[in-house]
Parts: structure tokens; sequence; C-alpha cells
């Protein structure tokens, strides 16, 4: 995938350990550099009349910065480089401005966490950072059944719609199979009434649910023309969202990718609805890729 910089924002909580895992497996697969960063957000201080009195004295910035390193170095290896740091500031922003100043390739998160880093909760930290960062977003599910680890090779899940938008994502999933030499699905959901068996349609319905299965299955096939390694290809009907967790679940896979849209000022307001239920919902962790991600 070309990882040179990961970073890992942590609130030293269960959910972050379950991040911070993911992204030094990543770390150590790629042989990237892992930053692993605490914020601390000041503006959620209250009772101070002074705005300037809203930063951490030196002693605190010295003690949790101890603490965080203690806290990697119960569960880091020396496969990987890791620099650990605490910054203060509204929670977004810090993460975005040291995306920005370390050149980082990819975040790796939690979607939930304990109150007082701004919790990361879906729609919160995780859905802002989303809508803004130019770089992929791994996303790891505080209920995730499996995480991403070191050397493994568990099945990797890939939504598309065919869409120049979805590409990215595509291109980002076979890398990282390739470099794991994981197995890939590539699936692509045709959206459909939930619970409607094909038995029981109409003969002209079942016609236009057919040629719209054939449809995308060219589709898939055109896709990975030409690859030396080829996925699995699976159409489903139904829900995308739904039927993607589905899948990932049935086929116990380790990891999922989908696209997001661009960064626009009305195209990221909010994060597609397919990608938000796979983020919010997947039995695994989720790389939610870019459009404009290259």
């Amino acid at each position: 995938m070309g990882l040179a910089r990961i970073l890992c924002p942590v609130d030293m909580s269960e959910p972050s350990r379950r991040a911070f895992d993911c992204a030094r497996a990543l770390a150590e697969d790629q042989q990237a550099e892992l930053i692993v960063l605490h914020v601390v957000d000041t503006t959620l201080w209250t009772g101070l009349a002074v705005d300037a009195m809203r930063s951490l004295s030196d002693a605190r910035r010295n003690a949790l910065s101890d603490e965080l390193e203690w806290w990697v170095a119960r569960r880091a290896g020396d496969a990987v480089p890791i620099r650990t740091e605490v910054r203060e500031g509204p929670v977004r922003a810090v993460i975005l401005d040291a995306v920005s100043e370390l050149s980082i390739d990819l975040i790796v998160m939690a979607t939930h966490g304990r109150s007082g880093f701004e919790r990361f909760v879906l729609g919160s930290v995780t859905e802002k950072v989303l809508r803004r960062v130019p770089c992929p977003v791994l996303t790891v599910p505080s209920h995730a059944e499996a995480i991403v680890r070191p050397g493994g090779r568990g099945r990797i899940v890939c939504a598309t719609d065919g869409s120049e938008l979805s590409k990215p994502a595509l291109a980002r999933a076979r890398a990282l199979a390739e470099s794991r030499r994981a197995p890939l699905s590539v699936i692509s959901v045709v959206a459909w009434p939930e619970g409607e068996s094909p038995s029981s349609l109409p003969e002209q319905v079942l016609n236009v649910r057919r040629r719209l299965e054939e449809q995308a299955a060219v589709m898939l096939a055109q896709l990975v023309e030409g690859w030396e390694s080829r996925p699995d290809l699976v159409v489903r009907f139904g829900k995308p969202g739904r039927q993607i967790v589905a899948y990932a679940a049935q086929v116990q896979a380790e990891l999922i990718v989908v696209g997001v849209s661009g960064r626009g000022a009305l195209d990221r307001m909010l994060l597609g609805a397919t990608a938000h239920e796979v983020v919010r919902d997947a039995p695994c962790p989720v790389l939610c890729v870019p459009a404009d991600a290259g």
C-alpha cells in the first residue's frame, strides 16, 4: 500500500487498544512508522474564566506523556518504530493538523471510546475526520470479532459500485491483499427490497432481477480484468450496507474496504449512507478510502 507513516489517535481505553493493535500490525507489515497520538481537549474544560488558562501545565503534560509511553510499551514490540505525542485542543482539528504536518498516509482509530476525549462515537470525531481527511481511515469497532494482525491472511472484502469514485478503494484492497497474501472478495450489491424471495416474484420482475445480476457480474469481471490473482466476485441483492456487513460476517472477513465520496462542500457534508452503515455495524475493521485519495 506504500504506507510510510500511520497515525493512531488513542484515549488509552479498551476500544483504542484494539485500534492500536491494528495500527501496529499494519505498520509491521508495511514497515511504516507508527505515531500514537493522545489529545487533551481543553475546550471541554469548564469553570475557567481566562482562555489562556485552558492549557496543560508542564507537569501534567509530562505525566500524560509518561502514561502514554507506558501504555504503548505494554503492547508494542520492536518490529516497528513508534513515536508518541500528547497534544491539546479540539480533537478533530488536532488530528487533521497532525495528518497535514506529519504527512500521514493512514489513520487508524476506534469508533468508540471513553468520555473526556470527545468520545470516539460514530457521528462525532470518527465521522468528522472521515469527512475531512485526504488519506484513508481504518475504523476499528469495539465489537469487532476480528482485528488486523501482523502477517495475517484473513479475507479482505471490498465493496464497489463500479464507479470511478470507488476505484481507489478497489486499488487499495488489491494492494493490501497482495502484500498480505490474503484472499480478496469484491462485492457489488444491487439495491432491492429486503426479504423478497426470487421464487415468489412474477416472471417479468424476475427477468429484471436476472438482468441486473448479469450486469453487475459483467461490471465486476471488467474491474478485475488482467489481474494476476483473481478475487472472488460476489453479487448480492438488498440494502447495500446491510448486505456488505452480512457477507463479511459470513466469510469471517478480517477487513472491509469501502469508498467514501470526495471532499467537496456538498458530497462530504454527510458520510455516505452505505459507508456509514458498514462502519457502524461491521464485524471487523473497515478501511474507508476517499475518492480523491489516489
